[in-house]
């Protein structure tokens, strides 16, 4: 269950001569299909009784997207396959069935004029997917990566475009905030700046914008059924969120967008009559690129 985590880097819009009729929005095109790749990698250190345990974790994941209609007030329809998903820890291949089973996985997702999720299509069929037929599995599952966190791990390249008028030195901001089930919640404010075009040799419009922000963590307000662990208290800090994104106007969409974080603090985990206190430090930094077609391995 190592994709819940991964969520929080995941949070996280063109020239100087920008009118006001230029936005900063997705432009769909009817039957157009492109590609999601994203990198996740993150490091991590963890004391208890006063022995450190460190960990290195790498997640990679391949997301296509096919255009079924564009909407005249804005947004679009689109069907989204899981591709490919890819773990590493310390540096060997982990093999895990549930992702296998994530392959293949198929949605139909709406999205309004703000590219945010008004409509999501396949998650109850996605969650028996995965768990295999199993009842346990399913309800932990749906627990810990519920449907809004869902929307939110996989539609989040959408809304940092928002769809606004932007030039030079402008700044806007977002909130967001999840539910992580029994692991707690996350919500966190971002600011975005458009920080000028970037010289390009190949007659393409692309935009710097560049974020940071900040977060806040919140262990779960109640006890949730048949999760065998519980955690009664935590205190993690956020020391930085940043990204940077390159945004191509002419495509009217994000070209790549590289973000990083970085959190510390303390957190007690209770199982059966076991407490434990652990003190954590982790980071993360993230690359997601959007791509008409995959590069050949």
């Amino acid at each position: 269950m190592t994709r819940p985590l991964f969520v929080l880097m995941a949070l996280l819009g063109s020239t100087a001569t920008l009118s006001a009729q230029d936005l900063l929005t997705w432009k769909f095109q009817q039957n157009e299909q492109f590609y999601l790749v994203q990198v996740v990698e993150q490091s991590q250190s963890v004391s208890i009784g006063g022995q450190l345990q460190q960990k290195s974790n790498k997640q990679s994941n391949i997301t296509k997207f096919r255009v079924l209609a564009v909407r005249p007030t804005g947004g679009a329809d689109l069907e989204m396959e899981m591709v490919s998903i890819k773990q590493e820890s310390n540096g060997v291949e982990v093999v895990n069935d549930m992702n296998k089973r994530m392959e293949g996985a198929k949605f139909q997702v709406t999205l309004n004029a703000k590219n945010e999720v008004s409509q999501l299509k396949g998650y109850d069929e996605f969650t028996k997917r995965v768990s295999a037929g199993d009842p346990n599995l399913l309800r932990m599952f749906r627990v810990i990566l519920s449907e809004d966190s869902f929307k939110t791990t996989n539609f989040q390249a959408f809304a940092m475009i928002p769809g606004i008028a932007a030039n030079p030195g402008d700044s806007w901001y977002q909130k967001q905030s999840m539910s992580l089930g029994p692991l707690g919640s996350v919500s966190s404010d971002h600011k975005i700046s458009h920080a000028g075009e970037i010289p390009t040799t190949d007659g393409r419009t692309l935009i710097k914008l560049l974020m940071t922000g900040t977060g806040k963590y919140a262990p779960p307000a109640e006890r949730f059924a048949g999760v065998p662990f519980e955690i009664v208290s935590g205190n993690l800090q956020f020391k930085t969120i940043e990204g940077e994104a390159i945004f191509d106007v002419g495509r009217g969409r994000i070209d790549r967008f590289q973000s990083s974080i970085s959190m510390t603090g303390t957190m007690t985990v209770k199982a059966g009559e076991q407490t434990t206190e652990m003190v954590m430090q982790q980071k993360q930094s993230g690359l997601l690129r959007v791509l008409d077609k995959l590069p050949e391995e």
